[in-house]
Parts: C-alpha cells; sequence; structure tokens
C-alpha cells in the first residue's frame, strides 16, 4: 500500500517511461521484402508469410573469488572462458493471425536443475560423487528451446502450445538477453520456477495497450525438455495490472502482479531429484539429498502436491527501475536410496519456504529503458509504424535476494532415519541462501552489450553449525568457517 501511494503522488508530472509496449503491426501493402527493422525478416509485401530468423550469442569469462586449486579438484569450480549460449531461432508469421518460434541451444539448454545428475552407487562411502552433483553441469549438447504456435484471435484472447517459457513471475518472463544481471534472480531460477519453460497450452492476453494482462496455463510440469513424467498436469496463471495506465504520470508504466501454480506428482512415475538452489554460475548451494546413517544416498524427488503463491511489481520512473517479486512456495516431496527410485519410497516430506528479491536498475547514460520492457514475452513482430532504436545506453543494475525454505524429510509419512533433515531443537533444517548482485552494461541499441556481474552468495553458519543445510563451495572444500562465495561474469553478447 505505501509503494501504491508513493506512485500516485509521483503522477504529478507528465513524463512517461520510456518502455511502451510494442503494439502488434497490421501488414503494410508494399512493404519491404526483406531486411531489417528491429529484427531481420524475409516475407511478401502484403505481410501474409513473414520469416524472422533471430540468434543469440554469449561469451562469458567466469571467475571465482575462492581458492581456484583446491575447487578446482573437488568441484570442477575453476575461472574460464566459456560459450555461455548459443541459440538460433526461426519465428514468424502467416496469415497475420498465425505465429511460430522453433529453436535450438547450446549452454543453458541443458538447465542445471533439470539435467540428469550422476549416478551414485549406494555403497559408496567417499564424498566425490555427493560434491559432483553440485558441481556445474556439462552444457554440450543441442536441445530445443522455444517450440510453440500461436493463433492470436484477439489481441485481448491467444492460444499458444508448444514448450515456451514458464508464464508465471515477472523475471521468468523477461527475455534473457535484457537482464540487467546477466542471469535470473536466484529465487526465481532455482526455487519459485527451477524449469525455466513448460511444455503444454497458454492462454494469454493484452487488454486495452497493457492495463490488463493475463497467462493461463496447463501443462506438463516436469520442465523444458523433459517428457512428462505422469498424467498430472500443472495449472498456473498470471495477472498484472497497471493502475496508472490512463494518466499521464511518470509511472504510468509501473504494474503490479500475481502468480499462482498447483500441480501433482505422481509417486510411482516421478524420479527426477528435486532441484537444487544455485549460484549463476552454476554451482549448488542447497542440495536436498543426503547419506543416510547407512551410507547410501538418499535422493529427494518431488512427489504429491507442488503449489506456490507470490506478488510482483515494477515500478519504472525517470531513468529508474525499481522491481521486485515474493513467493511461498509448498511442495510435497518422497525419499528413495540410491538406485530404487522408481520401486521404493521410505519417507514422506514437504520443502517450504519464502523466496523474495529486490532490485534497482538505473540508465545512468545514454537512451533509457532501451531494451524491451520486462514481463512481457509476446511473440515477434516486424512494425513499420515504429522507428528502429539504435541509440546507446549505460545501464546499472542492484540486486538483494533470498532463499529461506524448510525441509522435513518425513512430515508426510514414514520413520526418521537419524540423518534425516527435519525441524528440532538441533537443527531446524533450513536453506537458507542470500544473494547480493551488482551489474553495468553498456549498450548498442538492445541487440548488442558488454556487462560485467559480480554476485556474492552469502550462506549463514554453512558450516559451523546444522542449523542450514545449504553450503558455499570453500566450505565442501575444506573450510568449515567460509560462508561467503564470490562470482564474477564478463559477458559479451549479441542478439538479434
Amino acid at each position: 500500500m505505501r509503494t501504491f501511494l508513493a506512485a500516485a503522488v509521483l503522477c504529478w508530472s507528465g513524463i512517461a517511461a520510456a518502455d511502451d509496449p510494442v503494439v502488434p503491426a497490421v501488414p503494410v501493402v508494399g512493404a519491404p521484402f526483406a531486411g531489417w527493422h528491429e529484427h531481420l525478416f524475409v516475407g511478401d509485401p502484403a505481410g501474409t508469410v513473414r520469416i524472422i530468423p533471430t540468434a543469440r550469442i554469449q561469451v562469458d569469462y567466469l571467475a571465482t573469488g575462492s581458492d581456484a586449486s583446491d575447487l578446482s579438484t573437488t568441484l570442477g569450480v575453476t575461472s574460464q572462458v566459456a560459450l555461455r549460449r548459443l541459440r538460433f531461432e526461426l519465428g514468424g508469421s502467416i496469415l497475420t493471425r498465425w505465429s511460430f518460434l522453433a529453436g535450438v541451444e547450446l549452454g543453458e539448454a541443458i538447465d542445471p536443475d533439470v539435467a540428469p545428475l550422476p549416478a551414485i552407487s549406494p555403497s559408496a562411502e567417499a564424498p566425490e560423487a555427493d560434491l559432483a552433483r553440485r558441481a556445474p553441469p556439462d552444457r554440450t549438447t543441442f536441445v530445443p528451446a522455444n517450440v510453440w504456435i500461436n493463433f492470436a484471435a484477439f489481441p485481448w484472447l491467444n492460444f499458444q502450445v508448444g514448450q515456451a517459457q514458464t508464464p508465471i513471475t515477472l523475471e521468468n518472463q523477461t527475455r534473457q538477453d535484457f537482464l540487467p544481471l546477466l542471469e535470473r534472480a536466484m529465487p526465481i531460477r532455482s526455487f519459485v520456477v527451477p524449469g525455466e519453460k513448460e511444455l503444454g497450452l497458454t492462454v494469454w492476453g493484452d487488454i486495452d495497450d497493457r492495463l490488463i494482462s493475463y497467462e493461463v496455463a496447463v501443462v506438463t510440469g516436469d520442465g523444458k525438455n523433459r517428457p512428462a513424467e505422469d498424467l498430472d498436469p500443472d495449472v498456473m496463471a498470471r495477472v498484472r495490472v497497471q493502475p496508472f495506465h490512463f494518466t499521464d504520470c511518470v509511472v504510468r508504466r509501473a504494474h503490479f502482479g500475481v502468480s499462482v501454480r498447483h500441480g501433482q506428482r505422481d509417486p510411482e512415475r516421478v524420479t527426477y531429484d528435486y532441484p537444487l538452489v544455485r549460484t549463476a554460475q552454476g554451482y549448488g548451494l542447497w542440495d536436498l539429498g543426503y547419506r543416510d546413517s547407512r551410507g547410501r544416498f538418499t535422493h529427494v524427488i518431488p512427489s504429491g502436491a507442488q503449489n506456490l503463491a507470490g506478488l510482483e511489481m515494477r515500478v519504472p520512473f525517470w531513468r529508474f527501475d525499481f522491481r521486485g517479486e515474493a513467493y511461498y512456495v509448498a511442495n510435497h516431496t518422497r525419499e528413495a536410496v540410491d538406485g530404487f527410485q522408481a520401486t521404493n519410497t521410505e519417507r514422506l516430506g514437504t520443502v517450504s519456504g519464502m523466496s523474495w528479491y529486490a532490485q534497482l536498475g538505473l540508465w545512468a547514460f545514454g537512451e533509457p529503458f532501451l531494451t524491451e520492457a520486462p514481463g512481457y514475452i509476446r511473440p515477434r513482430t516486424v512494425d513499420f509504424d515504429k522507428t528502429p532504436r539504435t541509440d546507446t545506453a549505460l545501464e546499472l543494475a542492484f540486486r538483494l535476494a533470498r532463499v529461506r525454505a524448510e525441509y522435513d524429510g518425513a512430515s508426510r509419512g514414514g520413520d526418521y532415519d537419524p540423518k534425516t533433515p527435519r525441524p528440532t531443537s538441533v537443527s531446524d533444517s533450513l536453506g537458507s541462501v542470500w544473494e547480493i548482485g551488482a551489474a553495468v552494461r553498456a549498450w548498442q541499441s538492445s541487440m548488442a552489450n558488454v556487462g560485467v556481474a559480480y554476485n556474492v552468495y552469502y550462506v549463514p553458519q554453512a558450516g559451523a553449525s546444522l542449523d542450514n543445510l545449504a553450503r558455499v563451495p570453500e566450505t565442501i572444500a575444506g573450510d568449515p568457517e567460509a560462508e561467503l562465495h564470490h562470482e564474477l561474469t564478463t559477458r559479451v553478447a549479441v542478439a538479434f
């Protein structure tokens, strides 16, 4: 309420935010057959068929502030130059109402949180296999990225089928190219929407130039590039409102929204592990899997109800951009000994907790709000009535984020093993991780940029007690007092 009142006070000004939404263009008879107009395109002059090829190239220098020698030998955490992402897509429109997008990706296409984890011998006693689970995963195979078809009945009623970005949360509905801190906030990518993309049907629309926008989806719920493990779909919805839409105030493009999700995981069919909470460079900070009192590795697997609900807010004004989100997650789980995930269940538990982030951006120099508005992923169009923006700009961003969750391994059934995480007077089974980040990006239009992001991950009492189930790499590498992990990412990126 305070934020809403503060935004209302700002409405004395007649300055409007610079990231007004792009209205899909009506085909222009006699338009160029091919060329560039915000996107490369080729098609007939009447716009009956228009093809838009796109590509994304991101080359990173990844560095850690830790002892590289120790982390390299035990966890594979090293400073390196990496081809972080390489994506090729072919999109376009047919008969104005139909649009499509199909792409493949090398890099984050193998998502850290849904990729198969290393096999672990039930009798293994050395920790190397456990450590391998936390190391950044291999990212060397081309796999599908966005693959969908969309039918636009009206601007306020669209039907999209295929694999696309999961239609909940502001952060997950922002194109990866335009994230101010290079990667999505830790709470969103690791705890709230770890699958990132989903396969299914989404109904969406924008009412009155995004006065109200919505998405309602029925999806498999198992994440990207994974076939449906069971027949229980997830249902999710997201709604945003721009309360100052019809004013000329400085925050006319401020929006407030809500996201909800409900699904089920069949305990007889779902065998993949619960996702890890990871850093931006892929290292796992909180892994629910553990070794029981007999030395056997115990997998924690999604099972039963999966629920989340939360709020989002974005307030752009002058050269500033404030955004924040908060979500409560309550997911049921089961535990199974390694090698028997498909046949045995030891106990039934629950993961629950809060996650949030607050982020402040500043377009310090050049053209403000040069990139597209965050929180709205829509089919690409070629709008000849709009002048392409080829300006330069310098963007600064600061973020504070936290995941604070609790895991109780037998809250819903079964007997506790002495090593099973549970709330007690000795250990409250918390996974508590803070993320503090800052970034600077220099833009040449929205297609090319150079950025540097610095993230610090703070895991209080990571090695000193049982109060925190999360760990930083330095703790596992042999420093019991370590609570901080530093990551520096330098990126050169081109996307068109």
